[in-house]
């Protein structure tokens, strides 16, 4: 028996999964089936709103601040109807995220990946879209350059 530090401990011992079959329990296959699926919408939606809007709720059109009902449908991502200038706009309207097509979940786990500077490609097929959208989002987010 190999013993660690002269402490009469076997490997095995140390690391019991060592050598036995793990039924693709691993970082590699992992990050192969990781997909925004896993996240939750609601977590990544508020992280991203309450960064996107720091100062609270409010119009995008007339920076009246949103009250009760338009409030709420604001930080749940519905859209929004402004009582004041009786305008309607989403949550992203005005941001870097306007007009975007990729959910919350996506948004967060693109921003996750590209500064873990994993490979476009590999970026493009987790979240399914192609590379050159990587590549454009790096250039929105003012990445390299």
């Amino acid at each position: 028996m190999e013993s660690s530090e002269g402490y009469g401990i076997s490997r095995a011992e140390l690391n019991p999964l060592q050598g036995r079959d793990l039924g693709g329990l691993s970082p590699e296959v992992a990050l192969h089936e990781f997909s925004s699926r896993v996240l939750s919408e609601e977590a990544c939606r508020l992280w991203i709103l309450q960064r996107l809007h720091p100062a609270g709720a409010f119009c995008p059109n007339c920076q009246t601040a949103l009250k009760r009902r338009a409030e709420l449908s604001f930080w749940e991502g519905k859209r929004t109807y402004c009582k004041f200038c009786e305008k309607q706009f989403s949550v992203t309207t005005g941001t870097i995220l306007a007009n975007i097509s990729m959910n919350m979940r996506e948004v967060f786990l693109l921003l996750v990946l590209i500064a873990m500077k994993v490979d476009k490609k590999e970026i493009a097929r987790i979240l399914n879209i192609h590379p050159d959208s990587v590549k454009n989002w790096e250039k929105r987010l003012n990445i390299n350059g």
